[in-house]
């Protein structure tokens, strides 16, 4: 991105948001879309997302949803 860490959090924070909430928007989109696209465990699913357990990965993606990932396996 060709800039300094202290301006990308200044520009973060001028959009209301850090790095911690995209870098979870994107692993849970991510996730997501594995759900949607393949047949892979939802624990291998959490793993690829950069999630140590599927509980975390779960817990966090019905946060953010509001839904199971294992609905979407059904």
């Amino acid at each position: 991105m060709h800039i300094s860490g202290a301006t990308l959090r200044r520009r973060l924070a001028e959009e209301n948001t850090s790095m911690r909430v995209l870098l979870r928007e994107t692993r849970l989109s991510h996730g997501m879309i594995l759900l949607q696209t393949t047949h892979k465990p939802i624990k291998l699913v959490a793993r690829e997302c950069g999630y140590k357990s599927a509980s975390c990965f779960t817990r966090n993606f019905i946060s953010h949803f509001g839904i199971e990932p294992s609905i979407l396996r059904t």
